[in-house]
């Protein structure tokens, strides 16, 4: 900016980039004020402008056109925020990317692709990684640079985090763990060949696969226990993967794998009566975004359509979300949803 710009005009501009959603620009209204202010400030006149800024006058079409720039901005946030989170009230649910730089010496896992996850506030990465043949859990928070190291995480695969983002689960040696992120101990919840992904329910219940091939899902208590099977495999059916327990806690989504991948589906099924329905076919790996969508791969994309989580149905058209996305089986751990909202 010019070093003559308006102060408001300079407020404004700050305050739609502004780190803390508290202070930072809600909506066109404040940025209205803000320009009013500016305009205010040019009519002074050069010399009260000067005694209460101590800055020179700058021309009028270079503050004209500061104030367009502003106001620019102003719209592209106001309009970006209301139309993604649709209430002004959560100034905190908005896009997130990021890039997960490495430490020194660590790669990820040299048989599959990265096996990771995002906590549910969107706050938080978990993935597999290895330092030569070591491999272990490592954890960044998406507000910090730092990437630590999970002690105690040996041979660990496809984590998932708990719904408060406390605590994430995962597969290691034939065993269904849990990590308490707070400082604690893995704990062992029980045996399992070889899961293919997991679920944690807002009750405390882990559903999750637990032989990847031939196998249909279970579900287990967080604290540990006896597996009890919550599905069985249909004729034709070579798994059923990747679940997602749904915010009422009794129904999941979950994907049917078969021997070819456009007969791939989406089902749903109730924890509490056993009743299954399918919601698609063609698509896998879905997940539920709040607060009405089912995200899910099909045909090399990402895929959203609106989910109603109550009546279990879908409405409306699919639409792509990401193009080129690797599908193939080995790599679904790529696939990463973090709730509010499908971007």
């Amino acid at each position: 900016l010019p070093t003559g710009c308006p102060p408001a005009t300079r407020r404004l501009l700050e305050r739609t980039i502004e780190r803390d959603p508290q202070r930072r620009l809600r909506d066109i209204g404040d940025a209205r004020l803000e320009l009013e202010a500016s305009q205010q400030e040019l009519a002074r006149g050069p010399m009260e402008a000067e005694r209460a800024s101590g800055a020179r006058r700058i021309p009028f079409p270079l503050a004209a056109a500061a104030a367009v720039v502003a106001l620019a901005v102003a719209i592209a946030v106001g309009w970006t925020l209301r139309t993604w989170l649709g209430n002004s009230e959560q100034p905190e649910e908005f896009a997130k990317k990021f890039i997960v730089q490495l430490p020194e010496g660590v790669t990820f896992r040299t048989d599959k692709v990265p096996d990771m996850a995002i906590s549910r506030d969107g706050r938080c990465v978990v993935f597999s990684s290895q330092t030569g043949v070591s491999r272990s859990l490592y954890r960044r928070h998406l507000d910090r640079i730092e990437i630590e190291r999970l002690p105690g995480t040996e041979d660990p695969s496809f984590p998932f985090f708990s719904p408060d983002g406390r605590s994430v689960a995962y597969f290691s040696v034939g065993k269904l763990k849990r990590l308490d992120l707070d400082g604690g101990r893995p704990v062992d919840l029980c045996k399992v060949e070889r899961g293919a992904g997991g679920s944690w329910g807002p009750d405390g219940t882990v559903v999750f696969n637990s032989g990847w091939v031939a196998s249909g899902l279970s579900q287990v208590s967080a604290s540990g226990g006896t597996p009890q099977p919550l599905t069985e495999l249909r004729e034709g059916e070579t798994g059923h993967w990747w679940p997602d327990v749904l915010p009422d806690g009794d129904h999941v989504l979950f994907s049917i794998w078969r021997s070819s991948f456009d007969d791939h589906s989406v089902d749903v099924v109730s924890r509490r009566t056993g009743e299954r329905r399918e919601l698609l076919r063609g698509g896998s790996f879905a997940r539920y975004l709040s607060p009405g969508y089912l995200v899910y791969g099909q045909a090399g994309r990402l895929m959203a359509v609106r989910f109603d989580p109550h009546s279990l149905q879908l409405t409306g058209r699919a639409v792509p979300a990401v193009e080129n996305v690797d599908l193939k089986y080995d790599s679904s751990a790529c696939l990463l949803y973090t709730s509010p909202s499908p971007r």
